[in-house]
């Protein structure tokens, strides 16, 4: 018998007197569809979406078995919402994740599904900081916002129990008058451990890097991991600090784990690890790099892992560089963002350009590749400031440059400063998210329009790269 969820109000106890109500037509196990909506990028990586993996990984632990996957950004390579019409009739839930660069075939899907009577989860990190307008602008039913794996097992079980959804924490969606409301911030979750490894069963896994890198000895493919979520600081161009925290870490043991375990089921030996801060937790990077170390070694069946990661400059050091290469570190990718101090202190770098370079120093001298980051457009950015940046990343000699145009994403301090009228000197020219583009300035930073600002990006990634540049891929024979 199918059943029918109240939903209370999570501003005002006294909005119980009016439900909302929404239809859960079900019987058994409600059957889930997830979908990582196509992006506007056209230069996407291809980076399977982990986050609504561990989701539903962690779901299926806990009895939620009936899952099917999408990714339209990589797999499918951005097909219409109507080619999904037949797998979204079998679902009984949608479950949306993203970026902003997502966020424009999302709502399509979110209509489409509506239309069809599912009820329709959004989560991720445009949808968190997001959360209203998601709501305002979309036929999104439930936005879990932040971390979001017991988030969304609880959403299940109170949507299979008739539970208020005021009970459960971190989600938003509308009341009785079809305001948007939000529930009470989710306490992070700091024993990474619990949770199983992505269900990577559900995707292609061995597709996501078919596209040979650059960094690694050979053309095989690779896989990518996360050990650790948050970072331990605030820059205000990054929106880690709204959706995550803090940094919390797996143990080494359980990583490793996963590296087995993936090796064991796909003969995959390369990694990339997407943590904003890789070597955060020192110590569990040593007990990692021991064990890659031992299974180097040893006598029968030696496998040599390969691996890169991105890094704070002033969170490694020669002597834990040198063990990471021993362990098959590669490359690190670290941001540098500028080369003028003063604009590294306007965005809370807490870092300076000697930490930076000596950084750079120690990753040569143990024969690490470097990747280095940098933006165009910070607040105060000026043809001098531009010029320093372009000088420093001849300097540091990086085998990679990456440059980009600063955008104010949804959860970033810029963004909820522009918004506040605090930052005068960066203005936002479009805001409507579904435009913005990774390689598309949506800003005025100073005297810079969009194009002055793309003109820069272009003339410094030539100047440092170099005129045969082709990004971190190899170029096919």
């Amino acid at each position: 018998m199918g059943k029918t969820l109240t939903v209370i109000n999570a501003d005002e106890a006294a909005s119980q007197s009016r439900p909302v109500v929404f239809p859960v037509k079900w019987e058994g196990q409600p059957k889930i569809l997830g979908i990582n909506p196509g992006s506007v990028n056209k230069d996407r990586l291809p980076i399977p979406p982990l986050g609504i993996l561990y989701v539903a990984a962690y779901a299926r632990k806990h009895g939620f078995g009936q899952w099917r996957i999408i990714d339209n950004d990589v797999i499918e390579d951005n097909r219409p919402v109507k080619d999904f019409a037949d797998q979204m009739a079998w679902a009984d839930i949608v479950a949306l994740t993203g970026t902003t660069a997502q966020c424009k075939q999302a709502m399509e899907i979110a209509a489409k599904a509506k239309s069809m009577g599912k009820l329709v989860l959004y989560g991720g990190p445009h949808a968190t900081p997001a959360w209203r307008e998601t709501l305002l602008r979309s036929k999104v039913d439930v936005v879990v916002r932040g971390e979001g794996e017991v988030t969304f097992l609880e959403l299940l079980q109170a949507l299979e129990s008739g539970r208020n959804l005021h009970e459960v924490d971190g989600l938003a969606f509308r009341d009785a008058n079809g305001i948007p409301v939000k529930t009470k911030t989710r306490h992070r979750n700091f024993v990474l451990d619990d949770i199983p490894f992505p269900a990577r069963d559900l995707v292609p896994t061995e597709r996501y890097g078919d596209q040979p890198l650059v960094r690694f000895s050979t053309d095989e493919c690779y896989a990518h991991l996360m050990m650790t979520r948050g970072c331990t600081d605030k820059c205000e161009f990054c929106n880690t600090p709204h959706n995550w925290g803090g940094p919390a870490w797996r143990s080494a043991d359980n990583l490793f784990s996963e590296m087995m375990e993936i090796y064991g089921t796909y003969g995959i030996k390369y990694f990339h690890f997407q943590d904003d801060v890789f070597t955060v937790n020192q110590e569990v990077v040593r007990s990692l790099c021991y064990k890659l170390i031992e299974v180097r070694l040893r006598k029968q069946a030696p496998i040599r892992f390969e691996w890169s990661c991105l890094v704070r400059p002033d969170q490694v050091n020669r002597e834990l560089l040198w063990l990471m290469k021993l362990a098959g570190c590669v490359q690190i990718e670290v941001g540098v963002e500028s080369g003028s101090e003063e604009l590294l202190s306007v965005v809370r770098k807490r870092y300076t350009k000697s930490i930076i370079r000596q950084a750079f120093e120690d990753a040569k001298w143990a024969s690490i590749r470097t990747y280095a980051f940098f933006i165009v457009g910070l607040p105060g950015e000026t043809l001098e400031t531009w010029r320093q940046s372009v000088e420093f990343a001849k300097e540091l000699k990086p085998n990679s440059s990456v440059w980009t145009v600063l955008t104010p994403y949804p959860g970033t301090e810029i963004y909820n400063k522009i918004m506040r009228g605090e930052e005068k000197r960066v203005e936002i020219v479009d805001p409507d998210w579904t435009n913005w583009r990774y390689k598309n300035p949506v800003i005025r930073s100073g005297e810079f329009g969009p194009e002055d600002l793309m003109r820069l990006r272009d003339q410094a990634n030539l100047e440092v790269n170099g005129p045969g540049y082709h990004g971190a891929y190899r170029l096919e024979a």
